[in-house]
Parts: C-alpha cells; structure tokens; sequence
C-alpha cells in the first residue's frame, strides 16, 4: 500500500473532498427530481382521471434515468480503469452543469414538455454512467481497505443527509407563490439553476483530489483503442464466470433493484391516491410526499451512520447485506398495505434505513475482493445487470399501477424481495464467498 493510503491524515482529507463535492452535486439533483416530479403530478397531469397518464409520464421519466446507463455501462467501466478517473468525472460534472443551464434556458423560454423533459433526463443520465463508474472504482484507490465499508458508510450518510435536505429545499421553493400550478413552474427553475451550481462547485472540488491509477491502467492505455475496451470487458466476465458465489450475489442484488428501487416511481402514486384520505385535513400533496421523502431519507442517515461510525461488518458481510434486503422487503410490503400517512411515514423512514445498511455492504465485497485494476469493468457490468432490472422492474410497476392499486403492486414487489433474501440465507455457495479469494 502506497504512503498516500496508509497515512491516516492524506487520505482522509481527500476522501472527504472526494464525498463532499459529490454529496453536493446530489443535493442539487435530487431538488430537481422532487420539482420535476411535482411538475408532472400538480401542474402536467392534475386530476384523478389522468392516473394512468401520470404513471406513464413518471414510467417515461424513470426509463430515461435507467436506459443510458444500461446503454453506457460498459464503456464507463473501462473507460474508467484505461483513463484518469478524476479527469472523467470533473468532465462529466462540467458537462452536467452545462445540461443543467441548457434545461433553465428552455425552461425560462416557457418550452417545457413532458418529452423534452424526458430527453433531458436520458443525457443526464448518460453523463452519470461514467461519473458513477469512475467514483465507485476509485473508492479502493483512496482508502485502505480495512475501512471500506466505513467509507462507503460515509458516502451514503451524505447521500442520504442530501436526500433529507432536497424535498424541503424543493418545497421551499415551490411554495413561493400560491397558485398551485404556478408554484412549479416558478420553482422549478430555482431549483435547476441551483442543480447547476452544485456541478461547477462539484468539479472544483474534485479537481483537487489525486487519484492513483489503478496498477494495470497504464499499459491498458496503450492498447488500440478500440480492441482493448473489447478485451477488457471479455476479461472481466470471465472473471466473473469463474466466481460462482459473485455471481450468486449478482443475482441476488439485481433481484433488489428488480423490487425496492421501483417504490421510487410508485411513491407518489400512494400518496396522491392511497394517502388522501388518511391524510390531516389541508395536507397538500407535495407537502405528503415531501414528509415521506424526508422521512426515507431521514432513514437512510441512520442507517449510514451505523455503518460509518460502527466501520460496517468486517467479517460475514454477506448475512448482513441479507438481513438489510429483508427488512427492505418488508418495509415496501406494509408501506404500500398502510392507508395512513404517519404509518407510510414510518415504513418509508425503515426501507430508507435498510438501503444503506445494504448498499455498503454489497460494495465493501466487490472492493475487498476483487482486483481494484478490474473494478471499473466489474462494477460496471454489476450496474448493467442491476439497472435492466430496475428497468424492468419500473416498467412493470408503472403499467401495474395504471391499472391496479399502486399500493398493492409495492406490497406484491416488497414480499418478493422479502422472500428472496430469506431463501439466500440458505445458500451455502453465497455464504461461502466472504472465504474465496
């Protein structure tokens, strides 16, 4: 291990640059998504009888954040082992910054539409396929490896603080004039000018922060260009054919994100149609859906302080990152069976615990026990298959929810998740992974 890791002072200094500038970047998106989301419910498709044309819009909006980086995967994962990691993603956050005031422009012109709103968000997503990937692998390049999963812990905490913090920005600014369809779309470019101002400030920081390469990448660039990302990515899937128990967790997690992810898009669906009428007297919907976020996200700090102040599981990993797929199965099950607003408050504050919990746990195996010069490639062939089944998962949602009750799809998805983690308790292969080496 280099002096740069192993020096306690260095590396934790650049590891909190390193997550600060990207937990800022995550407050300005997650202010517009909460605004683009209000949008499309209160102002694009108001009324009852457009529930099967609000579940498309959020369906629409949803394969737009998850096609590209399907799409993309593969190419930022060796991307990000061939190049310099922190090149790519001050890059990629100038160039999201510059889509960001793109969008304002538009929208000030008075031009937004569900389609372009849609486009916008697929290059959006674009562009954090390959910012994702070069953060992610280069986690093991920064910090020591007995503190991964304390690392990882950190970054969601902030993940999650921001979470916490974009439904209230979002309402604040939302809530400016009283006109309910005039309250969007006077907030809605506060908040994508504010979206913009986190990238520049995002990219600022991150290009103070040295990242080592990874030990094989630079003779991976001097590879033709084109015949070395082939032959990277066949490597690391034979990698990955020759590592059943990795394997065995790729399936299990892609069954998670086939199952909780999908709560995202249905969420306002319960509470704009099964919350209303457990709702206090003069509770708005976007005040609703504002207090249940929040309270996720709330969840999702707790959960991330456990792990970054506990420094997560060294050992058994693997029956932690089951236990925290249980209990987020379970909450999307009875979140989506409550008809109340505190109760759906107090589910949701439980699935936003168990997400983190699970998270850095399945991250800390990927990063202790695989090469870091092939972590770009292996995490992004992870993403590939996870996000189809997000996608997947979130196009059945969608069209599930136009038809039925959205709350009995979530509590259908939850049992499926619940069951799963539950079986792979018995899975001698998977438990044993934590073993190989």
């Amino acid at each position: 291990m280099d002096d740069s890791r192993s020096s306690a002072g260095p590396w934790v200094r650049r590891f909190a640059v390193f997550t600060g500038s990207q937990a800022l970047s995550l407050l300005g998106s997650g202010i517009t998504v909460f605004a683009c989301t209000v949008w499309l419910s209160q102002a694009r498709f108001p009324g009852p009888e457009q529930k099967a044309a609000l579940a498309g819009a959020l369906t629409a909006l949803a394969a737009a954040l998850v096609v590209p980086r399907v799409l993309f995967a593969a190419v930022g994962g060796t991307l990000a082992d061939r190049g310099d990691r922190r090149r790519i993603l001050v890059s990629v956050n100038l160039a999201s910054g510059l889509l960001s005031l793109t969008l304002l422009w538009v929208m000030l012109r008075g031009s937004l539409d569900l389609p372009l709103l849609v486009g916008m968000a697929a290059l959006s997503a674009a562009l954090d396929t390959f910012h994702r990937t070069a953060s992610e692998s280069s986690l093991a390049l920064l910090v020591p490896a007995p503190h991964l999963a304390r690392a990882n812990g950190v970054e969601d905490t902030m993940a999650a603080i921001a979470n916490v913090l974009a439904p209230a920005a979002a309402g604040l600014l939302i809530a400016l004039p009283r006109d309910a369809a005039r309250q969007v779309l006077a907030g809605l470019p506060l908040a994508i000018a504010a979206d913009a101002l986190t990238f520049f400030v995002a990219a600022a920081g991150l290009a103070t922060v040295p990242i080592p390469r990874a030990p094989t990448a630079a003779a991976s660039a001097a590879d033709p260009p084109a015949a070395g990302l082939v032959a990277e990515a066949r490597e690391a899937l034979r990698y990955l054919r020759g590592r059943p128990s990795f394997l065995w967790l790729l399936a299990v997690v892609s069954v998670s994100f086939l199952c909780s992810p999908p709560l995202h898009l249905m969420l306002p669906l319960i509470v704009k149609f099964n919350l209303g009428a457990g709702a206090e007297a003069g509770t708005t919907f976007e005040s609703a859906l504002a207090w249940v976020q929040a309270l996720a996200g709330a969840g999702s700090v707790v959960g991330g302080l456990l792990v970054s102040l506990g420094g997560g599981a060294r050992r058994r990993m693997v029956p932690v990152l089951l236990g925290a797929l249980l209990l987020d199965g379970a909450s999307v099950c009875l979140l989506g069976l409550s008809g109340h607003l505190a109760a759906a408050a107090a589910f949701a504050f439980l699935w936003g615990l168990a997400a983190p919990l699970a998270v850095t746990h399945d991250y800390a195996l990927w990063q202790t026990h695989t090469p870091p010069a092939m972590q770009g490639r292996l995490l992004s062939a992870r993403r590939t298959l996870t996000q189809i089944c997000w996608a997947v998962g979130a196009g059945v949602a969608g069209a599930a929810c136009a038809r039925w009750d959205p709350g009995r799809v979530a509590a259908i998805y939850g049992g499926v998740l619940a069951a799963t983690a539950l079986s792979q308790l018995f899975n001698r292969r998977l438990m044993a992974l934590e073993a190989e080496r």
